[in-house]
């Protein structure tokens, strides 16, 4: 007969309790179930574990070995379960968060921070996306969610929004539209932009403004593969860049402007991850990054 993870329990109940009816009561048990299971670890093992008396149980020094045993084995079988239970609840394990730059701003550090502060057991590990990954290590699944900025040609992503702002044009300190407030779309038509190598036809026409144009191709003056090499470009004065507006306060620096087009749709920053996505612990970060989210609106929204 195998002995069952139960019995071994049973056997050091009643080796810790040194009565048969306290270690059933602990156990859950009736008392005579308790010694039938007990009689037959016995019998399988060939001697007895227990000096049997009216007023309890010790263990014999044939079964002290055995009891120690069958507490190592009860010790690491609830540990196994106990990991499982946790990894199976998303509270242990290893997530790796996606994000390419102009997507990582106002959000992104808070919900970072209140995932490691609730899941303290998890490996939260970051990896950083050039424009040729717009999906932020999706597409190749070198990530398990990311935050990003559509458009995107992956298929198969769930997009769960986070924040949204208007685009801007991003230009040296010395254009003459710098000082401006705001600018119009068809007062930068002609500009030189920054192009993006490998982000893809949807990324390209959001943001060189092909539907405005009319058919006509935008003038590209130079090419990054990096939003902090985009932006070098166009503090240099090589040609201007159309940029989300959350990149005015947190990429701000001299030699730049950051100016609102006033009359083309926003930028929206999202949370992505792959559609039907069944594990927990990217179940988790999602729930939190929603939490984080509507406290963040609530919050903005009460000043």
């Amino acid at each position: 007969m195998a002995l069952e993870i139960r019995q071994l329990r049973y056997v050091v109940e009643v080796a810790d309790q040194q009565n048969f009816s306290r270690a059933a009561e602990r156990l859950g048990i009736a008392q005579p179930a308790l010694s039938q299971q007990v009689l037959k670890v016995e019998r399988e093992l060939g001697y007895d574990l227990f000096l049997r008396h009216p007023r309890g149980a010790l263990v014999t020094s044939a079964g002290k070995a055995f009891v120690d045993d069958a507490r190592v084995a009860v010790a690491a079988f609830d540990e196994a379960m106990g990991r499982a239970g946790r990894r199976g609840r998303g509270e242990t394990g290893q997530l790796t968060v996606g994000f390419t730059a102009a997507a990582a701003t106002e959000l992104m550090p808070l919900v970072l921070g209140a995932f490691a502060e609730r899941y303290l057991d998890v490996d939260l590990r970051l990896r950083e996306s050039t424009y040729a990954d717009p999906s932020g290590g999706l597409a190749s699944r070198s990530t398990d969610v990311a935050f990003v900025r559509p458009p995107l040609q992956t298929t198969g992503l769930w997009l769960e929004p986070l924040t949204e702002e208007p685009r801007v044009i991003a230009l040296p300190e010395s254009h003459r539209l710098a000082q401006r407030e705001t600018v119009s779309v068809e007062e930068i038509l002609d500009e030189p932009l920054v192009a993006n190598p490998g982000a893809g036809d949807e990324w390209e026409r959001f943001w060189l403004l092909t539907d405005f144009r009319d058919g006509r191709p935008p003038s590209i003056a130079a090419h990054a593969e990096t939003y902090e090499a985009e932006l070098q470009i166009v503090a240099s004065g090589r040609a201007v860049s159309v940029t989300c507006g959350a990149s005015a306060e947190y990429y701000a620096r001299p030699g730049i402007a950051f100016v609102p087009i006033t009359d083309i749709p926003p930028s929206q920053a999202v949370l992505a991850y792959h559609a039907g996505e069944s594990e927990p612990l990217v179940q988790n970060f999602v729930r939190l990054a929603i939490e984080v989210r509507d406290r963040h609106r609530t919050e903005a929204g009460g000043r």
